[in-house]
C-alpha cells in the first residue's frame, strides 16, 4: 500500500487488508487479492475509520475492528464504520488481541516509565 503517513496495525479479514494510519487518525482498507495481484504498490481504496491516534489492531470474524482511539480508550469499529469505545480508562492502550473461542479481546495497557503495565480483557458480545 502506499499513501500512508504512520502506518501502526495491519489486520486481516476475509478479502479485506485493514491498516491504521496514526498520522492521519485514519483506518483505511484494500482488497487482499488485489495487494495479492499487484507488482506496484497499490493505494488503500478506502477510508474505513476516522479515530485519534489508532494504534494496533485485531480483527473478527465479522470484520469488527479494535484498536487504540483516542488517548485513552479502546474502540470497537463495526464493518459498517460505526465506532464504539469499549473503554476510555486506559493509561496507552497498545497491543490487541481477539480469543474468538472464549469471546475475549485482550489489550495490553502499557504504562509511562516507572509504572505498571498490564493485560486487561474484556468480553465481546
Amino acid at each position: 500500500m502506499s499513501s500512508l503517513g504512520k502506518p501502526i496495525g495491519v489486520a486481516v479479514s476475509g478479502d479485506r487488508v485493514f491498516v491504521s494510519d496514526q498520522a492521519a487518525n485514519t483506518i483505511v482498507g484494500a482488497s487482499l487479492a488485489a495487494l495479492l495481484r499487484s507488482t506496484h504498490v497499490i493505494a488503500p481504496t478506502a477510508i474505513v475509520a476516522r479515530v485519534n491516534d489508532p494504534d494496533l489492531m485485531a480483527v473478527d470474524e465479522n470484520a469488527t475492528l479494535y484498536t487504540k482511539c483516542d488517548t485513552h480508550s479502546v474502540c470497537e469499529i463495526a464493518s459498517n464504520g460505526a465506532i464504539t469505545i469499549l473503554a476510555s480508562d486506559f493509561q496507552d492502550a497498545r497491543g490487541i488481541a481477539i480469543d474468538p473461542t472464549r469471546h475475549l479481546l485482550y489489550v495490553v495497557d502499557r504504562a509511562a516509565a516507572g509504572g505498571t503495565s498490564y493485560l486487561r480483557t474484556y468480553r465481546l458480545k
